[in-house]
């Protein structure tokens, strides 16, 4: 969870002091935002390259994250540079994260089904192992596949082709990225202010998807804000996601239990069902307490998050 503001920093040092934030849009800006992008895919192909080796959960993550990095990067441009030359490298990236999103849901369940598990009773453990093994064989099975996708990915050229500027009329980048990051803080606490303990969960995941692009925009941009302010907003942006998270995750599991991979083993039957049954409960019982969970992560990043952006217009 490293600010990654000094990328932005970095480059202004090689500039005019000013620059890129306090000038029109011109072909600096729009090398800027393609820096900032393969700066990223680099990162990726890294850990694209450790993840082929080792097959791990960790390697996994880390490339996804730099890949919405360079997606943020891009979505920024979609809004200065011409949209002819950004647009099929924003569907190259989504792509790329796509081919790879059951299996970081797969490492999700890996993770925190074992946890759930500890709390049934041990007459029990019989199922308990049998769902671990079947989870754990349908998470290589999945790894597999998306080796051999990504051994096929030449991700260090997914922003290929992105360059030229769209007419400035007077605007610059830092506005642009300020604006974005206004608009979205905005944009959550509208959606907090309808938001209820028993909303639906598509309701919560809705809100945690905006709070991701918030943060990720500030890790990549946060040159263009005081670095005090953006340690302050991606901080209570940290703790909301934590706790959106942890409630999308259980949510996550809750519907997994009606997965057919649970009937594909021989010992599918009593055990396997009762064990069900009983994750099923505590997994209820735990929803109900990563909402109220949420909603005071809610609470203090409306007060210390949406506050702060507020006064950068």
């Amino acid at each position: 969870n490293i600010l990654c503001w000094s990328m932005t920093q970095s480059i202004n040092e090689k500039r005019k002091p000013g620059l890129p934030g306090n000038c029109d849009l011109d072909e600096g800006a729009a090398g800027e935002l393609r820096a900032v992008a393969c700066k990223f895919l680099g990162e990726a192909n890294r850990w694209k390259t450790a993840f082929l080796k080792n097959g791990g959960a960790e390697e996994l993550h880390r490339y996804r994250v730099c890949l919405r990095r360079a997606r943020v990067a891009m979505g920024i441009g979609k809004w200065v540079l011409v949209a002819e030359l950004v647009e099929p490298c924003r569907k190259a990236l989504a792509a790329a994260m796509k081919s790879s999103n059951r299996l970081r849901d797969l490492d999700v369940k890996c993770a925190v089904f074992p946890r759930i598990m500890k709390s049934l009773p041990k007459s029990l453990e019989p199922g308990v192992d049998v769902l671990l093994g079947l989870l754990q064989g349908e998470r290589n099975r999945e790894a597999a596949s998306v080796r051999s996708e990504l051994e096929k990915l030449e991700v260090s050229r997914l922003v290929d082709g992105v360059g030229g500027v769209a007419s400035s009329g007077g605007v610059t980048l830092r506005g642009v990225v300020r604006k974005r990051a206004v608009k979205l803080a905005r944009g959550i606490v509208r959606l907090s202010d309808r938001l209820r303990p028993s909303s639906a969960e598509s309701k919560w995941h809705e809100i945690r998807i905006e709070g991701k692009k918030l943060r990720y925009l500030l890790e990549v941009f946060g040159g263009f804000f005081p670095k005090r302010t953006v340690g302050r907003v991606v901080g209570s942006l940290e703790r909301l996601q934590a706790a959106l998270g942890e409630l999308n995750d259980n949510a996550m599991q809750a519907a997994f239990l009606s997965d057919p991979l649970w009937e594909r083993s021989e010992c599918a039957g009593r055990r396997v069902s009762m064990c069900l049954g009983g994750m099923a409960v505590l997994l209820d019982q735990r929803g109900e307490i990563l909402r109220r969970k949420a909603l005071v992560a809610l609470a203090k990043f409306r007060k210390d998050g949406a506050g702060i952006l507020k006064g950068l217009k």
